[in-house]
């Protein structure tokens, strides 16, 4: 991976690691943290460990459920109204996610729900890209598996906003 795809990635992970009207920002080590570390191999642990931090939290997690019925909040707990993924990852007929997640986030005047967040292609994960419940070596071995992400390379997989584009 280049440095200049590895520092995209940074980014958006990075990106991805700010919760909603958070207070503090827990920043993630530049790339450049990491160039001391010459031993390839260590370095791509150290990299996959820092984005761990972002992979394994709940903004993540709640797209990547262990059941195909949706999560949310920093709580993990089931979505309101309940959701199932259904089939594609993308809800079941009569109440798709596209019902309240629109292409753009949503300022609401509920006070429990500051917004609802939105982007043209909401979704879950694909199943067999579950991350709930699993260790950081475990979603590791899963995001490298041809089996489980698609038959994808470390460079042709997508973010996970552009990836929901290829379904129905």
């Amino acid at each position: 991976m280049t440095t200049m795809r590895l520092s995209r990635v940074m980014v958006c992970l990075a990106a991805a690691a700010i919760p909603l009207g958070a207070a503090e920002v827990i920043p993630l080590k530049p790339v450049s943290a990491f160039a001391s570390v010459t031993d390839e191999k260590a370095r791509s642990v150290a990299l996959f460990v820092e984005a761990a931090r972002v992979i394994t939290s709940p903004r993540c997690m709640n797209c990547h459920p262990a059941t195909r019925q949706a999560t949310q909040g920093d709580d993990l707990h089931p979505h309101v109204p309940l959701m199932y993924g259904g089939r594609y990852g993308v809800g079941l007929p009569g109440l798709p996610c596209r019902a309240c997640h629109g292409p753009s986030n949503v300022t609401t005047l509920a006070e429990s729900i500051a917004s609802i967040p939105g982007n043209p292609a909401w979704g879950l994960a694909p199943a067999s890209m579950a991350w709930q419940g699993k260790s950081v070596r475990e979603i590791g071995l899963q995001i490298q598996d041809p089996v489980r992400n698609g038959g994808r390379t470390l460079a042709k997989r997508p973010h996970p906003a552009r990836r929901r584009s290829s379904r129905p």
